[in-house]
């Protein structure tokens, strides 16, 4: 009994020194290693530049200036700022409790390593480095392992690699061809000119007949609420348009100003040009095709634009 009895003491005492020793170790993923309430120390308003890079060397840019995020990488073009800040301060408000482990070795098992991760990501404040970490694998549902550049720390994170895109179309604000449709007072479109008239617009076209209000409402939509996809280089689009273009309009504003449309059709898809930007955007056919689909020949008759009050006539062309 007694020589049971020290067997199963030393038994106890073998497996208390095993797990001292894989705590000192740090072979234990249930290491008790605790961080600091906030996993960073920044204010997402400080930050200035953004850079990821992935684990197949592409790299990509975010820099602020006068509060408007450009991608590097895209001409300079304008970012999605509420896409920005809205990543920025969920990272400024991780919070994390435990260490998921803080073996040297296990940055290659969650690919949060120096040579081996999903993300590398810079944030700076000017030419300050504000917050160095690598984004490794997935550690539950929108959670990823994350380790601070020179600490051995893994810690989980609920931010996803698909937040770090190195491509710049999941950057770019898709809003840049839209138009304040309430400071719009002129449309010229091919034979139609559009006219602002208080609360209704007036049609004059080279046909005779009315114009349909609910026609007249689905051009300007149309026209107004073109969404950019993507950029295009100069260097493989611009000759598109050095003569006119498939399409184009002029949009006239109550401030004097105009801004005119190109779109020539490239691939399956149209280049848009604006007058007001060096830059060539991307816009998927379907939305030209919602342009195009204003028919003259149609009966047509005008109302209010929003309020559908009544009609209006007009005089035919002579």
């Amino acid at each position: 009994m007694m020589k049971k009895t020290v067997y199963v003491l030393l038994l106890l005492l073998a497996i208390q020194v095993g797990l001292v020793v894989m705590m000192q170790t740090g072979d234990s993923d249930l290491d008790a290693e605790s961080a600091d309430d906030s996993f960073f120390s920044f204010t997402g308003e400080n930050i200035t530049s953004l850079l990821i890079r992935d684990n197949e060397g592409n790299n990509l840019t975010l820099s602020k200036s006068d509060a408007l995020w450009r991608i590097e990488e895209a001409a300079a073009a304008p970012a999605d700022a509420s896409q920005l800040n809205a990543l920025l301060d969920k990272l400024s408000s991780a919070r994390v409790d435990l260490a998921v482990t803080i073996s040297a070795g296990s940055a290659k098992r969650f690919k949060t390593a120096a040579d081996d991760f999903e993300r590398h990501v810079l944030l700076k404040a000017g030419e300050e480095t504000v917050a160095d970490f690598y984004l490794g694998t997935s550690a539950g549902f929108r959670h990823s392992h994350v380790r601070k550049a020179g600490e051995k720390s893994v810690f989980s994170l609920p931010v996803s690699d698909f937040e770090f895109s190195v491509q710049p179309a999941d950057w770019l604000d898709n809003n840049l061809a839209r138009i304040d449709r309430d400071a719009l007072q002129r449309v010229e479109y091919e034979e139609v000119l559009l006219v602002r008239e208080d609360d209704a617009w007036v049609l004059n076209t080279g046909h005779s007949g009315e114009a349909d209000g609910e026609q007249i409402k689905a051009l300007l939509d149309s026209l107004t609420t073109l969404t950019v996809q993507d950029i295009y280089p100069a260097e493989e689009v611009s000759s598109l348009f050095a003569d006119e273009t498939d399409l184009s309009y002029r949009l006239n504003f109550s401030d004097d100003t105009s801004k005119k449309m190109a779109l020539a059709e490239y691939d399956d898809a149209y280049v848009l040009k604006m007058s007001d930007s060096d830059l060539y955007f991307k816009v998927e056919s379907w939305q030209v095709d919602k342009i195009r689909e204003f028919n003259l020949e149609k009966p047509i008759r005008i109302a209010a634009e929003s309020t559908d009050t009544g009609t209006q006539d007009v005089p035919e062309s002579p």
